[in-house]
């Protein structure tokens, strides 16, 4: 996670389908994306509580809710 924020460079990730990409990036928009009550940082911030990542407070502090984050998503794309 630590290279796609403080990177200066765009991330595109690509792997064969059910790889799990939309997963990740579902996650890494739950944790930087901003949220616009206290209700919900609450509520997205326990989805973490659990997990490695909210041993280290620092981080947490710095980036959680602090980057905007563009998610699309090309699944419905019809290409034929």
């Amino acid at each position: 996670m630590k290279f796609m924020i403080y990177g200066e460079q765009a991330n595109l990730i690509t792997h064969p389908r059910q790889f799990g990409k939309s997963t990740n990036l579902s996650m890494l928009y739950t944790f930087l994306a901003p949220t616009f009550t206290e209700e919900e940082k609450t509520q997205r911030l326990s989805l973490f509580k659990d997990l490695r990542i909210s041993k280290f407070k620092w981080f947490i502090k710095s980036n959680f809710g602090n980057w905007p984050v563009i998610h699309i998503s090309f699944k419905d794309l019809n290409t034929t």
